[in-house]
């Protein structure tokens, strides 16, 4: 039986098979948009911990931690902004010794946090 696929032409298959291939490296280069950002403003007026599970956090608008009260950001969380400013009267305790990095970037940066203003392309950090 090994004989019976001898001279089959295998040909037809390669258009296809470059097709799929292509579809596959198209889809693997293009990140995982971020599945959902927390979005954040006002006035933080009691002790707050930020996550990495819920990161990245957007500062839709101004946001001021209050005094008297303590803004933690654990290691691994990514804060971004556009046209608005973090006021710190009280605490910002930000601590990534022996975990993952802390950003703070611009929302347009698609490198960290994913595509989170749903632009469709990746932007070098801070632009």
């Amino acid at each position: 039986m090994t004989g019976h696929f001898k001279g089959t032409n295998t040909g037809r298959c390669r258009p296809l098979l470059v097709l799929v291939v292509a579809l596959l490296a198209l889809w693997a280069s293009h990140p995982i948009p971020c599945v959902a950002a927390t979005s954040v403003n006002g006035t933080i007026s009691v002790n707050t911990t930020w996550t990495e599970a819920a990161s990245p956090y957007v500062v839709a608008s101004n946001l001021t931690v209050a005094a008297g009260a303590t803004l933690a950001l654990e290691p691994g969380v990514i804060v971004k902004a556009s046209a608005a400013t973090l006021t710190i009267n009280g605490t910002l305790h930000a601590d990534a010794s022996g975990g993952a990095p802390i950003v703070f970037t611009s929302l347009k940066d698609d490198t960290a946090g994913w595509d989170t203003n749903n632009d469709g392309y990746p932007r070098p950090r801070g632009l």
